[in-house]
């Protein structure tokens, strides 16, 4: 379904749903991608330092009221926006898996940002939150980088840790810290 806008230099615009990408699995059967699954470490290395500056440009399109952290357990806040071109939405750590991992991303999307020279475009509506937003485009590309699996010490997956949490670990002083640990890898203790 699209819907028009008037934008003051090209009149009337279709605008199509704008489309989601680099959302990490939640629960079993949700159709998205553990990051890890994605993980190439030479993937774009000539143009990477580039994607992530177009990542971090994007525009704020909803702000959230906690952090994710990285799914690598890099035990960093990796950020609480999505952010937008008016065509994407993507989550604000997105340009943390790419630098730090080399998680790469679907072609069509990079092709996006070298149509824009690597700079986010201001959004062409200013009215961003009436136009859908659609995830079909992210599960089917997802799906087609290879089958799911669950992954050891994922939260969604609920994997249980291969070992018991070690004793000499848990006495250590600042036992929240360790706590906040063993909750970053997805452990229970």
């Amino acid at each position: 379904m699209s819907h028009t806008h008037d934008s003051p230099r090209s009149g009337t615009v279709p605008v199509g749903p704008l489309e989601l990408v680099g959302y990490w699995h939640a629960h079993e059967g949700d159709g998205l991608p553990h990051p890890q699954q994605l993980r190439q470490p030479r993937w774009e290395w000539r143009r990477r330092r580039r994607i992530v500056r177009y990542l971090l440009g994007g525009t704020e399109y909803l702000q959230y009221r906690g952090w994710s952290h990285c799914r690598f357990g890099c035990l960093r806040p990796n950020g609480s926006r999505d952010l937008t071109d008016g065509t994407w939405v993507w989550p604000e750590g997105l340009a943390h898996y790419v630098r730090a991992h080399g998680v790469r991303l679907p072609d069509e999307f990079v092709a996006h940002m070298a149509a824009h020279d690597f700079r986010p475009p201001p959004p062409a509506s200013p009215s961003l939150h009436s136009r859908d937003v659609s995830d079909d485009f992210w599960r089917q590309w997802a799906a087609r980088q290879g089958r799911f699996r669950p992954i050891a010490f994922c939260w969604a997956c609920n994997a249980a840790p291969p070992s018991p949490v070690p004793r000499w670990l848990s006495r250590l002083p600042g036992r929240t810290l360790v706590d906040r640990l063993w909750y970053h890898l997805g452990w229970r203790r």
